[in-house]
Order: structure tokens, then sequence, then C-alpha cells
């Protein structure tokens, strides 16, 4: 019984759609399956192993029964062992009282100043503690028999957080009581992974900063001619919210008059075969009706694959240079 329902915890592990679900290795969920499997195997052996002998009393033995039984159990323990060795993530079984029972190499090699991790408090162990985490997914887990994740720090030998780890927990079932009589903690080290976001999140920042605070006015477009983005200089320039802009083909932007569409189509479908296009004027229309002249410079966009992928234009508003011509040459007459 108490099998049974540990898979059927891994089973409810995998058919739902969060994180913990999304990320566990379904190689390391079958293991710890197998794990839970040869275990109850084990116990069940030895206890009725035991009663037997119980019940034979003075009876005399038969040669080669207990070697064969006893042979079983080393085999099982071995297969065992080798099981909970062959898992490349860290495992960590807990008593109710969140004392660590059991450990696995990978975790054993990741706190290794704090060996022995067996007999210790999980926080006390794994971060130095001698009070509970604030967030713990494991005591939630033991208060409430159900699968929790959450990131949490790793700590090294001085208590700094030398990186980051994602932790499952699920309880462990008795199968005698059908009580919870613990939990298993499931680690993977996501520092690297963790850097090159935090990394990725540093350059969409950056990227960001530059693409706001441009002089011009830029625009994103997607293969199909849709406005991904548009950036703070163009929303002044023109008027609009971004609500107004973004997701909403360029043929149907409410600052382009009907020539200006004409030509930017003209202008799109040559970019999209592939075409250089020189810096081009264009025409357009602020929200309070004002006429706006626009010098356009423009690049392709290319996926992985080097087809197209949409464009990006920079746009230099001209109007005031064109009205500073238009009165220079009024007064040449």
């Amino acid at each position: 019984a108490g099998t049974l329902q540990m898979n059927e915890v891994m089973i409810n592990l995998f058919l739902r759609r969060d994180r913990a679900a999304a990320d566990l290795p379904l190689k390391t969920a079958r293991l710890l399956i197998v794990y839970n499997n040869i275990k109850q195997s084990t116990m069940n052996s030895r206890r009725h192993s035991g009663s037997k002998k119980a019940k034979r009393g003075s009876v005399r033995k038969r040669p080669g029964i207990n070697s064969v039984s006893n042979t079983g159990s080393a085999e099982r323990d071995e297969l065992l062992n080798e099981l909970f060795a062959s898992v490349q993530d860290g495992i960590s079984i807990l008593d109710a009282d969140m004392v660590i029972v059991r450990t696995n190499p990978a975790i054993e090699s990741w706190y290794s100043h704090a060996m022995p991790l067996v007999g210790k408090k999980c926080y006390e162990a794994y971060h130095g503690r001698t009070i509970p985490c604030e967030v713990c997914p494991t005591r939630t887990t033991l208060q409430t028999g159900e699968t929790e994740f959450e990131l949490v720090p790793k700590t090294g030998a001085n208590g700094a957080i030398v990186g980051w780890l994602e932790l499952y927990t699920f309880p462990l079932v008795d199968s005698k009581t059908k009580k919870m009589k613990g939990a298993i903690e499931y680690v993977r080290d996501i520092s690297a992974r963790k850097q090159i976001e935090d990394a990725l999140r540093d350059s969409e920042q950056r990227y960001r900063t530059i693409f706001d605070n441009s002089p011009q006015t830029v625009v994103v477009l997607n293969a199909n001619g849709v406005v991904l983005d548009v950036n703070r200089k163009g929303l002044e320039l023109v008027g609009h919210k971004k609500e107004d802009i973004v997701g909403r083909h360029f043929s149907d932007l409410p600052y382009l008059p009907p020539e200006s569409r004409t030509k930017a189509a003209g202008i799109f479908n040559l970019r999209k075969s592939g075409q250089i296009i020189p810096p081009y004027e264009i025409e357009y229309l602020a929200a309070d009706g004002r006429k706006h002249s626009g010098y356009t410079y423009s690049a392709a966009l290319k996926d992985a694959a080097g087809n197209y992928a949409g464009a990006v234009l920079m746009i230099s508003d001209t109007t005031e240079t064109k009205e500073l011509q238009r009165q220079f040459h009024q007064a040449q007459k």
C-alpha cells in the first residue's frame, strides 16, 4: 500500500503542469519509485524471515536456507545502493522531524564541508541554520502531504551563497500505517543555468535602456509586418499609446496616411524578398493632426536558419529640417 501511494504521488507529479512536473526528469523519478519498491520488498522479506524463525523455535535448521535468504537480502540492498548512487542530482531522505536519514553521493559531494549529513536536521546540514528556513517546501510537504517546489540558495562552507538549487519534495508513506513517515528531497543544481539567465536578464535590461532612450524612433516588426515593439521616442512623436501600435499590422497603424501605407507595403515586400533597402523618407500624422516627415533606415532580422524574421526601423524626424529648408528657399526667391 505504501509503495502504491508513493507511485501515485509520482504519477500526479508528472501529470501536473507546474514547474516541478515540467522539470523533474522521468528517469530520476522512475529510479526513486524502484528505490521505494525495493526498500519495501527488503523490509517485508526481513519481517517474514524473522517471523519464520520465531515459529520454528527449536526445530533443526535445514542447511542453506539462511544463506540463500541473506544472499537475496544482500543483493537487494546492493541494487538499492546502486540505484541510489546512479542519480546524478542530489537526493535526501528525511524523517518526519526533518532529520536526514540517507543521502546519495551527489549531495554528499556538494556538502562535503558539512559531513556527516546523516543524523542532522536538513536546515543545519545544508544551510548552517539552527532553526528551519522561512520558506521550506519540505516542511510544507510534511504538513500537507503534497508535492512542493522551491528555488533555494546553495550555501558553501562559510554560509555564503555559492549557487542555486531547484528543490522538489514529495511524501514518503509508511506501508503499514499508511501515515507519512518522512519526505524525499530531489535537488538539482542550476547554478550555471541561473548565471546564464541572469546575464541574459542584464543584457535585456541594457537593450531596453538603449531602446527606450534612443533619440530616434525605433520600431520592430515581425516577419508578417506586425509591430512587436516601439520605443518611447516614437510614442512621443506620434502622440499615441503603446497599446494603439503594438500588435497591429503596419498597414493598419493610425499615424500612417494612405500614401505612406502604400509606400511602406512596397518597401516591406522588397525587404522580405532579400533586397537591401536604402534609407527612404515617409510621412506620418501625429494624433493632433500635424504632419511629420521621417527619414527611415531599416535592417532585416534573420532567424538561426537564416530565414527572414522581421525588421528594425530607425526613423529620424526631419520635420523641422524640412521646414527650415522651405523657409530658406522661400527667402531666396
